[in-house]
């Protein structure tokens, strides 16, 4: 399992996501749900200092989140 902390306007949240198996158009569809934010107007940053997230819906994110610790 994976816990990602979002920060959105409306707060922060953490999001629990197996990240062997989920992609990234699960994540955002879950960012959608949880904070109401279309995936087309989402901003995710990954690392510190952190860096855009920009990968196809069907990526898994243990490939996305290894790219992005650089």
């Amino acid at each position: 399992m994976m816990d990602l902390r979002l920060q959105a306007p409306d707060g922060a949240s953490t999001l629990s996501l197996d990240g062997a198996t989920a992609t990234m158009g699960e994540l955002r569809a879950a960012v959608a749900a949880r904070h109401a934010i279309p995936a087309a107007e989402q901003q995710l940053l990954a690392g510190f200092p952190p860096v855009p997230l920009a990968s196809e819906d069907s990526a898994l994110l243990s490939h996305v989140f290894d790219g992005a610790q650089g």
